[in-house]
């Protein structure tokens, strides 16, 4: 189990309580779909309880029907969430509640400190705190926040604050209540993706990791050092203007240049090396954008350490090669994220496309940490 996380989410916008003998599930609406993913913790005949991909979904997002911060057609989003739940694979998603993350130009996340306190006024030490760094009135902003394993020469608590405007947060979650769904904890999209590759469970070592979020319409750097995330910030790259511009340059239609884009990618010996050229002249702006937020850090926060590793994440992940390219630019160790270690998945997922739903993982890793273990017919709480 991991470290407590914050209910003042749930009580600032007068969530109602769980019934704890239901599972719940992670929901990642994203630029150009939404994923679902529910996992559960289930005992084998011999073994601790383990977790299992009990059922996923993804399902484009029909264009207008989110903006940056709003859900433009409230009654079209509800039918599409239920769509999601209804069509998952290989069966229905039946729980209610829902983990849900907020798109990453939307909130706020910061690590801050409040000196040792009693456990019952960490809350409010939180709160208080968080007043002098999030960028909105706290009155109108909802809070959600985590401690952190302490480090030896810690003498305060540590904590990962996320903030979100208030306005948006009661959007999507009276829309999801049309649905029939209960919210139980909405999230800033930087604490799913850590999570979702594990990386809070890692102790603190001698490099940082970052992590690159390739997404449709934006993109975002993550750097986790010393147990949290230090740095979290957008970038220029965007997954649909390499679509635009492999669409234009060979005259295809949109659907066959995001098609190509990931099946040829940056491979010389694929589509006769006409995709290659055309990716590589968008990721010089990426690899720049990357090293200014690596030097960033390590100007803001000299004691920190160097980013050893850089997973990539998002739809763009997924293209052939862009790993070994940006390996080979950075001087850096780059892979794909693998969200998958550590439970079972049906055979009916698209391992290939795992880097893709490392958010909607994550989300579902922390509906994990409310629920019950079955355990021999019993439920009790993990």
């Amino acid at each position: 189990m991991g470290p407590p996380e914050g209910q003042l989410a749930r009580n600032q916008i007068n969530m109602p309580l769980l019934d704890f003998s239901t599972h719940a599930f992670g929901l990642d609406i994203g630029d150009r779909s939404i994923k679902a993913v529910e996992l559960r913790l289930s005992r084998f005949s011999i073994g601790k309880p383990r977790l299992t991909m009990h059922a996923w979904n993804e399902i484009p997002i029909p264009e207008g029907m989110f903006s940056p911060g709003k859900i433009e057609r409230p009654a079209e989003a509800a039918a599409l969430l239920r769509s999601v739940v209804q069509t998952a694979t290989p069966k229905p998603i039946r729980p209610r509640a829902v983990v849900l993350s907020l798109p990453e130009s939307t909130t706020f996340v910061k690590t801050i400190e409040i000196p040792r306190v009693p456990r019952e006024q960490v809350a409010l030490a939180i709160a208080r705190e968080s007043e002098e760094h999030i960028p909105l009135p706290l009155a109108e902003a909802i809070l959600d926040w985590q401690l952190l394993v302490p480090l030896e020469q810690d003498k305060t608590i540590r904590a990962i604050v996320a903030a979100a405007p208030r306005a948006l947060v009661e959007n999507f979650v009276t829309t999801l209540e049309d649905t029939g769904l209960i919210v139980l904890a909405v999230e800033a999209e930087a604490l799913s993706l850590v999570r979702g590759l594990l990386l809070e469970d890692l102790l603190p070592g001698d490099n940082a990791i970052g992590i690159l979020d390739l997404g449709a319409t934006r993109s975002n750097i993550i750097i986790f050092d010393e147990g949290t995330i230090q740095l979290s910030t957008s970038i220029r790259f965007s997954g649909d203007t390499v679509t635009k511009m492999i669409a234009e340059r060979l005259n295809i239609s949109w659907e066959d240049a995001e098609k190509i884009k990931i099946e040829c990618g940056l491979e010389p010996e694929r589509c006769e090396n006409r995709i290659r050229p055309i990716i590589a002249t968008i990721l010089s702006d990426l690899v720049s954008d990357i090293r200014t937020a690596l030097n960033a850090y390590r100007q803001s926060k000299t004691d920190g350490h160097p980013v050893g590793l850089l997973y990539i994440t998002g739809g763009s992940a997924n293209a052939t090669m862009i790993d070994t390219f940006l390996r080979q630019k950075l001087h850096l160790k780059v892979h794909r994220a693998n969200p998958l270690r550590g439970f079972l998945t049906p055979a009916s997922f698209p391992a290939e496309r795992a880097a893709s739903f490392t958010t909607a993982i994550g989300l579902a890793r922390r509906a994990t940490r409310y629920l019950p273990v079955e355990t021999e017919g019993a439920l009790s709480l993990s």
